[in-house]
């Protein structure tokens, strides 16, 4: 949080975010009042929707680069070609 400095009214975009780490980042990013979205697969997403992220994109189905743009943060929990 302190080295992302996310601050409330800003977007983030948490590739991952059903894992350990993403679930508890997105938690911490809402806290501090942004708006997130997260990427998971397609079993996964009623999860970040119980997290109450504002958009759960299906990476297996969507496109990311074409539902996010004029994001403050991108935490990316993958790596790779991501």
């Amino acid at each position: 949080m302190e080295h992302g400095q996310i601050e409330q009214g800003q977007k983030v975009l948490i590739h991952g975010g059903t894992g350990g780490v993403g679930s508890f980042t997105l938690q911490f990013a809402k806290v501090k009042g942004a708006e997130v979205y997260a990427t998971a697969s397609t079993d996964s997403l009623p999860f970040l929707r119980r997290l109450g992220v504002s958009r759960a994109i299906d990476y297996k189905t969507e496109r990311f680069e074409e539902i996010c743009n004029g994001f403050d943060l991108v935490i990316d929990l993958i790596g790779g070609d991501t």
